[in-house]
């Protein structure tokens, strides 16, 4: 069959050239059905590129093709699109021939494409309730766009190794098929382990090998894969530094964030030797460093590091890269931390609009700012719009992950945290134990995350007034905590107070100051704490010391909450309304005593 198609494209180039008369100008058409997902990603890509990967068969007959455009029935899960396709043959090098009297179908006028015909997406406009016209152009043989495709794809495959297979691997990779490509590299790794181990080809295969591995979730193995190629590599060539970036992000995966700091930091070590520091390998490194930070509860030191990589990659990049996408998240994500939520939105949003432009529409990378825009609007309290979003990269991630990846349980578990917030409890437990179970059954890792579930299960149980369940889960919480965390790590403090509230219901106040003591002795020494943790430790506190009658020191305590609640939280944010109430409250008993 790919003699015969390429036999058929080079007849078609060959008469393409001889055909004299051809005309300078053409509009031709064509009608088809497409799925409605398929549709969005053509409006999506308005402006941009579209690339035909088979023949193209069209007509100057345009009532034919009106008629295949509007044949999709009463499906509704199907659209009608009937594309007017503009040809400037003396502008665009793009080879087409006409059929015309070795069709069978003479009337229809056929005009053939060859494979890979490029046009640029025109206007697109709705001829009814079912059917979209679309018109197409003819792209000019110097066009920038196509030359910067061309020169993306030259810079993001592999000209080390000439395989044909390995090529073909790296371009299902390349588009998201990571189940073809992982096969394909399977098979050409077995095969390199007899004939030619540990030479240069084979690294790079199962490196290509470890990075299929880690997008599917497989962390353990891909660990094992880069751990496997870097033993043959010298650690002080550039190579070396990337495979560290990739040990870092897999540690990351695996919640080993220390051990991923520690592999960021050596890749960042052999690049400032090996590369320019303006590079892109660099921006990415520092970006990644930025993160890294963000998990170790250390938004300000994030902030640093992420701004650098900004600074790097603006003056290489252009505007639009995705990589910006992101920088912006993280820096969206760091000024969640700190409460700052109207520039952690801000931030966000210039994400979404690079990713929502420039990625496909099931991308994990758009689920993850989208996740993170659920996050925010829970936290105040936007509970529609924070389900909707989550709702939204649960449907991507479903669609690209499989039923047991973490990234699912993440979004079961912010699911769950707003119907928690909304008092639907057993809607709540119910997705946190599917989280619980995804987590569970990766015996052979410990997910931090797992920590979270567990925290927020015991939340519910605090809610709903057993305290015995609820401390259950919170020493649960702590106890994975204490093996993935650092002892002054700001997440630890957080369970101190949750454990504390839950003491403090049960009438254990002793108990309870207590743990809120080594809450604060954590989140007061730490600069990058001066967010909503914090501020709940103080309002924790003044409620201990309310119910042990010192009512100056809770006014106090709770004077310290207000102030940074009324620099994170809108004026009607239920924490605010609470506390004012509470003030109100120990004022009145001050009078009395």
């Amino acid at each position: 069959m790919a003699f015969f198609m390429h036999d058929l494209h080079c007849q078609i180039e060959h008469l393409y050239q001889e055909w004299i008369d051809k005309p300078n100008l053409l509009t031709v058409y064509r009608g088809q059905i497409v799925t409605q997902s398929d549709f969005e990603k053509l409006k999506i890509g308005q402006g941009g590129l579209l690339s035909f990967n088979s023949f193209l068969s069209t007509s100057t007959n345009r009532e034919v093709s009106l008629i295949f455009a509007d044949s999709n029935g009463s499906d509704a899960t199907f659209i009608g699109i009937f594309f007017a396709i503009k040809i400037n043959s003396k502008l665009s090098s793009t080879p087409f021939i006409s059929l015309g009297n070795l069709s069978h179908f003479e009337e229809e006028n056929e005009i053939l494409f060859s494979m890979h015909s490029i046009f640029e997406i025109g206007e697109i406009h709705q001829i009814n309730e079912r059917l979209w016209q679309v018109e197409l152009l003819s792209t000019i043989n110097n066009d920038k766009r196509m030359t910067e495709l061309t020169d993306y794809i030259r810079q993001h495959t592999t000209k080390s190794v000439n395989y044909p297979w390995f090529r073909l691997a790296e371009l299902f990779f390349q588009m998201g098929h990571h189940d073809e490509a992982e096969g394909i590299l399977q098979q050409l790794a077995d095969l390199l382990s007899i004939y030619a181990p540990n030479s240069m080809v084979h690294r790079i295969v199962l490196h290509r090998l470890g990075l299929s591995k880690h997008v599917k979730g497989d962390f353990t193995n891909a660990l094992s894969l880069f751990e496997k190629v870097l033993q043959h590599h010298d650690t002080s060539v550039e190579n070396s530094a990337y495979l560290h970036i990739e040990l870092g992000k897999t540690h990351f995966s695996m919640n080993n964030y220390s051990t991923a700091l520690l592999n960021y930091k050596k890749s960042l070590e052999i690049l400032e030797t090996t590369t320019n520091c303006d590079s892109y390998s660099f921006g990415i490194c520092l970006g990644y460093i930025g993160e890294t930070y963000l998990r170790l509860g250390k938004p300000r030191d994030a902030q640093f590091y992420v701004k650098k990589a900004i600074e790097i990659c603006r003056r290489i990049l252009p505007s639009v890269h995705p990589f910006f996408g992101n920088t912006y998240n993280w820096m969206g994500e760091a000024n969640r931390m700190t409460g700052d939520y109207p520039t952690a939105i801000h931030y966000y949003e210039l994400a979404l609009k690079i990713q929502e432009k420039y990625l496909p529409p099931d991308h994990l990378d758009l689920a993850h700012t989208l996740d993170d825009l659920g996050i925010v609007h829970e936290t105040l309290q936007n509970h529609s719009s924070a389900l909707s979003y989550q709702q939204k990269a649960l449907q991507i991630r479903s669609k690209s992950l499989s039923s047991n990846h973490p990234d699912l349980a993440k979004n079961y578990v912010n699911i769950g945290s707003i119907y928690e917030s909304t008092r639907n409890y057993i809607k709540a437990l119910s997705f946190y134990q599917k989280a619980v179970d995804i987590y569970e059954a990766h015996s052979d890792e410990i997910f931090l995350d797992l920590a979270t579930a567990y925290h927020n299960i015991g939340n519910v149980f605090l809610e709903m007034r057993d305290c015995p369940t609820s401390l259950g889960f919170f020493r649960r919480c702590l106890k994975i905590e204490e093996q993935k965390l650092s002892p002054d790590h700001p997440t630890v403090a957080k369970t101190y107070s949750s454990m504390a509230v839950a003491h403090l219901a049960s009438g254990e106040n002793a108990m309870a100051a207590s743990l809120l003591r080594k809450a604060l002795m954590i989140l007061e020494k730490d600069s990058n704490s001066n967010g909503p943790d914090l501020a709940n430790t103080y309002r924790i506190l003044s409620g201990v010391y309310f119910n042990m009658n010192d009512y100056p020191t809770a006014l106090s305590r709770a004077y310290q909450a207000r102030e940074i609640y009324e620099s994170i939280y809108p004026p009607t944010h239920s924490e605010r309304v609470m506390l004012d109430m509470f003030i109100a409250l120990v004022h009145e008993m001050l009078k009395n005593n």
